[in-house]
């Protein structure tokens, strides 16, 4: 056991102890990885993209698992799910779209039944598979890359979640707050699973 912890530290350049591993009701151990552990701030302030997608590149490349948010804010631009990897929003955790709209990559999405060029979600994945979202914390949009294109930024929008050609999906129990022209749409997401 001790060899595998030390060959674990080295690949992740993270403290082994700073990595839990939960028994999986299939008998085999599921990784959690802290976003804290990689860097993330969560105060509201400090822009923790990089720190969050290195946690769930980690969790994905080391065969998936959970990606935990602690208490906190986190403003963020957009996130890509790695198969076999779920988001766990802690009690208080809370992942805020960042305003800049050149923090969310342009590629091929639907909008109004079309696939046209435009921004990904805040949290996306494309050809990804058993990925998920869970709660109780909460994932919140940015008004200010609300509404729809304008002269000035032609492309969609970035939406609230994103999933394209996604397969075994598990949203449970998290809120969702997304504004739009001026509405504002609030939802706590029950237990739910489907492929898109």
């Amino acid at each position: 056991m001790l060899a595998r912890r030390h060959f674990l530290s080295e690949l992740l350049a993270v403290p082994v102890t700073k990595l839990s591993f939960a028994q999986g009701t299939s008998g085999a151990a599921r990784l959690t990885v802290n976003v804290r552990d990689f860097g993330a701030a969560g105060n509201r302030v400090t822009k923790d993209t990089a720190a969050i997608q290195q946690a769930v590149d980690r969790c994905g490349v080391l065969g998936g698992g959970e990606v935990l948010f602690p208490a906190g804010t986190y403003p963020s631009g957009a996130i890509a799910l790695r198969s076999n990897t779920t988001l766990r929003l802690g009690e208080g955790g809370i992942i805020s779209g960042f305003p800049e709209f050149a923090d969310y990559p342009v590629t091929q999405v639907r909008c109004e039944g079309k696939w046209i060029p435009g921004h990904v979600g805040l949290i996306y994945a494309i050809d990804a598979d058993q990925i998920g979202i869970a709660g109780p914390g909460k994932i919140m949009d940015n008004p200010a890359l609300g509404g729809r294109p304008t002269a000035q930024n032609r492309l969609r929008h970035p939406a609230l979640i994103e999933f394209i050609r996604c397969r075994d999906l598990r949203l449970d129990g998290f809120s969702a707050d997304y504004r739009l022209i001026g509405a504002s749409i609030r939802r706590t997401v029950k237990t739910s699973r489907f492929g898109i």
